[in-house]
Order: structure tokens, then sequence, then C-alpha cells
């Protein structure tokens, strides 16, 4: 393939030696590729050619969540930042984001759509879901077909709002025990963890 790099102006070194330099560019390549180069002398009116292999370099994704770590009952909001390079940041990629979790619940927050910043960075804005657990983000270059490891974004309970007593069972003999649980709740209905309890009895 001809002339996908580019080449410098040319340089008279007063001295017979003529030079410049040559930019590979970033390329989205299966295989070696063949780049050719031609120099044309206007005195002589000669054009000689040379060629400059270019090897294959991998699509590197990478994708980071800032910040990571919402609490249910907020308002904040996490920037998402995709990076490409192959060598070199590419500029022209299409960025795909997914959300997912593995506990079963469905709700997993959403992300805007995607800005090409037109540097090799894509940024979007992720909202946090509104229920308590751990959730994946995964970035994909669809052109190149590569995706980002994924990034983990952390939805914690809100501020205890609600406990809740049972005893099992509810009716003991002398000397005999029943268990207590406690279930500590914030507004929304999500379990809160580490906290302190104490526990009384009264006749």
């Amino acid at each position: 393939e001809v002339g996908k790099g580019k080449v410098s102006t040319i340089t008279n070194n007063g001295d017979g030696t003529y030079t410049a330099t040559y930019t590979a560019p970033s390329l989205l390549l299966t295989a070696p590729t063949i780049d050719i180069l031609t120099v044309h002398s206007n005195t002589l009116n000669e054009s000689i050619q040379t060629t400059v292999t270019l090897q294959v370099v991998p699509t590197v994704v990478t994708v980071t969540v800032a910040p990571s770590v919402f609490s249910v009952d907020g308002a904040a909001t996490g920037t998402v930042q995709v990076t490409v390079k192959r060598g070199t940041p590419v500029a022209d990629e299409t960025i795909q984001l997914a959300l997912t979790r593995t506990d079963g619940v469905a709700d997993k927050g959403t992300v805007s759509s995607v800005t090409n910043n037109g540097d090799g960075t894509y940024t979007a804005i992720y909202t946090p879901a509104k229920s308590v657990g751990k959730i994946t983000l995964i970035a994909t270059a669809t052109k190149a077909n590569v995706p980002s490891s994924p990034a983990t974004i952390t939805i914690n309970a809100g501020p205890a709002a609600k406990i809740a007593l049972t005893a099992t069972p509810e009716t003991v003999s002398s000397e005999l025990t029943s268990l207590i649980a406690a279930i500590v709740t914030d507004a929304a209905g999500n379990r809160v963890g580490g906290l302190t309890l104490s526990a009384t009895t009264a006749t």
C-alpha cells in the first residue's frame, strides 16, 4: 500500500545528502504491510522508491469511572473515560459501553452517549444504580473489535433508616432459647451492614 505514513519536509544537508522523517500511521492491520516511499528530483527529473514495513500493533482499550463508589441515596454521577491506543492514540474509533451485574438485580444504572474528544480519549457520564451491589463496565472499540478490562462500580447502601426484629420461635419455655434477628435497612430498603447493635430485655 502506498503513502499511508507522513514524510516531513526534505532537508538539504549541503554535502550531497538529504534527509526527512517518516512517521508511521496508526492503522488497524492484521498482517505486516508495505508502505512505498517515493522521492522525486526535479533537477534530474527522476524518481526513486524505497519501502517501509509497517508492523502489526495491537489496539489497547482502557476504561475508568471516577468516582467509582456511590451511595444509593446520593445524586453524584461518574465520569467514564475510555482511552484507545494503537502505538499512538486512536482518534477515529467507535466506542460501545456495556454495564453488567451478576447478582440478578436488573438495575445497573445508565451511561450516556459517548463523546469523542478527538485525541484518543472518549468520555461519557454514568448515572448510578439505586440498588446495592457491584457493577462492571466494559468499553469496546468496535472497529478493532477489542474490549477493555472491566472497571468495577460499587453501589453502597444509604444511612440506616429502619430496623426490624424477629424472634424464632416467638414462644419459648423456661431456659430454652430463641434466635433474635435484626435487619437494618436504608430509606430505599437496602440492607445496611457494619453497624454495632445492642440488645436489652424488659419484663
